[in-house]
């Protein structure tokens, strides 16, 4: 039997509306009492429903909403998508409570970006098991920037979100010893060459600064924001790597 994981709902939430401090620390607290569950796998996680104000009501970031639907379809549990969210429905009468949380869809654009990343992690869910089977380990964390592996028999998602400045990370627990190599800039192409550089064989098929590749039953997932003056390298046989400001459509092979 599944139940609503509200608490997860709450956590996404403050994590990126502010409301309460902490960031994705918030998400941490929850996913940290995962124990006490026999399957937390199979809780329904949400970021809103139809008792409260949509995510947009709480931050009004489309951008916001597109990592927290990443967080959603990549992190444990069975996610659970509200109506209209798909199309960045939103009404704030009221600071957007019932009634206005559940108004009548406007638009139908099946082409937009939070589409797009629904559609193509719901194929990666349906295809790779780490997503609805695997287990979770934290790589690093703070209040900007979450980056996780899931893992399932010979099957990894690894999901690094940043919602902040450019940083440099040392990630652990990542077994990617192919990784070593210092990625250069190369204007809108940099996650091009990360994975160019990563890929054994073949060339990967990628969007303009993001992309999934499946390297031996790996999946590597970049999620980041756009911005300026950024550079993306992977230091110390994979386990360090610079987090810059990119943001694009997600894409897949």
């Amino acid at each position: 039997m599944s139940i609503l994981d509200f608490g997860l709902c709450d956590a996404i939430r403050f994590a990126f509306s502010g409301e309460e401090p902490g960031g994705f620390n918030n998400i941490k607290k929850v996913l940290d009492l995962d124990h006490v569950y026999t399957r937390a796998n199979q809780l329904i996680t949400f970021i809103d429903n139809h008792d409260m104000p949509r995510f947009l009501s709480v931050t009004d970031s489309v951008q916001n909403l597109e990592l927290a639907t990443v967080l959603l379809l990549t992190l444990r549990g069975i996610p659970c998508i509200f109506y209209g969210t798909e199309q960045y429905l939103v009404n704030n009468t009221n600071g957007g409570g019932d009634p206005y949380n559940r108004p009548m869809m406007d638009s139908w654009d099946l082409n937009n970006s939070l589409i797009k990343i629904i559609q193509k992690l719901s194929k990666l869910r349906s295809t790779n098991p780490a997503l609805t089977f695997g287990s979770f380990q934290e790589n690093f964390i703070n209040e900007s920037i979450f980056s996780y592996t899931r893992k399932h028999r010979g099957f990894k998602v690894f999901t690094l979100i940043n919602q902040g400045n450019d940083t440099i990370l040392n990630l652990k627990y990542l077994d990617m010893n192919y990784l070593g190599k210092i990625i250069p800039p190369m204007g809108g192409q940099v996650k091009r060459a990360v994975m160019e550089t990563s890929c054994t064989s073949g060339t990967p098929k990628f969007s303009r600064m993001s992309g999934i590749q499946k390297w031996k039953n790996c999946i590597q997932l970049f999620v980041n924001v756009y911005g300026n003056g950024y550079k993306n390298v992977f230091l110390n046989g994979g386990k360090q790597i610079t987090v810059s400001l990119i943001w694009s459509d997600l894409d897949c092979m």
